[in-house]
């Protein structure tokens, strides 16, 4: 069979001339190597790569000391290490849930339970009059530190806007 750079045949015995769709063009018919996909590494921030272990469950199982402020069959309360206002705790599922997006059906009565907690503690911290602020940080965009859910109770200043809007 000969090769053309204008016209080719699909086959002998194909009489009907084809334009070749690119002339010149030579193939690779070679096996590609296979290749070991490289292992991942564990990514602290990705709940699907970390381990069961958290330092908020080892606060929660008493294995780290806190100044824990509540504790329940379903959630934990603690004072932040780093606090940003005079009152801020972190409420935190004992159930180990990675993010909001993590959530199941079945916590419901946990998530519930952070939010009526937070009004307890807010009302303990004598913060509850003038108001206090509720935020749950989730994956990378959202600030999330440790994966594993918490949400933070700050009070007992004037805390400001939420974010900085963009000029």
């Amino acid at each position: 069979m000969q090769r053309s750079t204008a016209i080719r045949r699909t086959n002998q015995n194909d009489s009907i001339p084809r334009k070749a769709s690119k002339p010149n063009k030579v193939l690779n018919l070679k096996p590609k190597k296979k290749t070991k996909p490289k292992p991942k590494k564990p990514n602290k921030k990705d709940p699907k790569t970390m381990s069961e272990e958290t330092i908020f469950s080892k606060i929660i199982s008493k294995e780290i000391p806190a100044d824990i402020l509540y504790q329940d069959d379903l959630v934990t309360v603690f004072r932040d290490i780093n606090p940003v206002a005079p009152t801020h705790v972190l409420i935190v599922p004992n159930k180990l849930i990675p993010t909001v997006d993590d959530i199941e059906p079945e916590d419901e009565a946990t998530m519930g339970r952070m939010l009526v907690v937070a009004k307890k503690i807010a009302r303990e911290e004598g913060i509850s009059d003038d108001g206090y602020r509720l935020i749950i940080n989730c994956r990378e965009h959202g600030n999330q530190e440790v994966m594993h859910i918490h949400m933070h109770l700050v009070g007992g200043r004037p805390l400001g806007f939420m974010l900085k809007r963009e000029s």
